[in-house]
C-alpha cells in the first residue's frame, strides 16, 4: 500500500523543507526589526514635517517683518519730513515775532521821547535817527531854557542814557528867534522788548 505525505511538498528536498520552518525567536526578531523600521520612518516623517512647518512659519514671519520694517521706514521718513517742515515753520514764526518786536521798538521810543518833550515848552523834534540804540536827535526851540529842560528830562527818563548836547546855535527865521540843537543819547528799551531805532523826520505835531 502507497502512503502520500500531504504536508510536505512533493519533489522538495528535505533540507529545504527543514529551512522553511523558522524558529519562534527568529520571527520575533524580524517583527521587532519591522516595528523599529516603521517607528524610525514615523519619527523621521514627524521630524521632517516639524522642520518643514518651522521653516514655513519662519519664512512667513520674515515676510511680515520685512513689510513692517518697510512701513516703519516710511513713517520715519514722513516724521523726518514733518520735523524739517516744523523747524521751517518755527523759524518763520521767530522771524515774524522779531519783526513785530522791531516794529514795536520805534513806537516805544517815540512814546518815551514824546513824554520827555512834554516837559519842555515850545520845543520841537525835527528828526530822530540812530542805530543799535545810539540816537541822534535834531530839534528846535524858541527858548534856550526849553532845551535845557529837555536835556534834564532825558537824563531823568529811564530808557535814555549818556545824553550829550553836541551842538546849539541860533537859527532865526525872519523876525522870529529860534534855536536849533543836536544831541546824542543811548536808548535802552524796557526788559522784554527789543530796542529799535527811529529814522527820518518826526512830525512836529507828534512830539511837542
Amino acid at each position: 500500500m502507497i502512503h502520500v505525505n500531504l504536508i510536505q511538498p512533493v519533489g522538495m528536498p528535505v533540507e529545504t523543507r527543514t529551512a522553511l520552518a523558522l524558529p519562534a525567536s527568529a520571527k520575533k526578531q524580524i517583527t521587532a526589526l519591522v516595528v523599529s523600521a516603521l517607528t524610525c520612518i514615523a519619527m523621521v516623517g514627524s521630524i521632517y514635517w516639524f522642520w518643514s512647518y518651522q521653516i514655513t512659519e519662519s519664512t512667513r514671519q520674515l515676510v511680515l517683518e520685512k513689510a513692517e520694517a518697510a512701513r516703519l521706514a516710511r513713517i520715519q521718513a514722513e516724521n523726518t519730513k514733518y520735523q524739517v517742515e516744523l523747524a521751517a515753520i518755527q523759524a518763520h514764526i521767530g522771524i515774524i515775532q522779531d519783526l513785530n518786536k522791531s516794529r514795536e521798538g520805534p513806537k516805544d521810543l517815540m512814546t518815551a521821547l514824546g513824554l520827555t518833550v512834554n516837559h519842555a515848552r515850545g520845543l520841537f523834534l525835527v528828526s530822530v535817527a540812530g542805530k543799535d540804540g545810539q540816537l541822534k536827535i535834531h530839534g528846535q526851540s524858541e527858548h534856550v531854557n526849553s532845551i535845557a529842560d529837555f536835556l534834564t528830562a532825558l537824563k531823568r527818563a529811564g530808557p535814555f542814557d549818556n545824553v550829550q548836547l553836541q551842538r546849539l546855535f541860533e537859527d532865526d527865521h525872519k523876525d522870529r528867534v529860534n534855536f536849533s540843537f543836536d544831541l546824542t543819547c543811548v536808548y535802552k528799551p524796557p526788559p522784554g522788548q527789543t530796542g529799535g531805532s527811529a529814522a527820518g523826520p518826526v512830525p512836529r505835531s507828534s512830539l511837542r
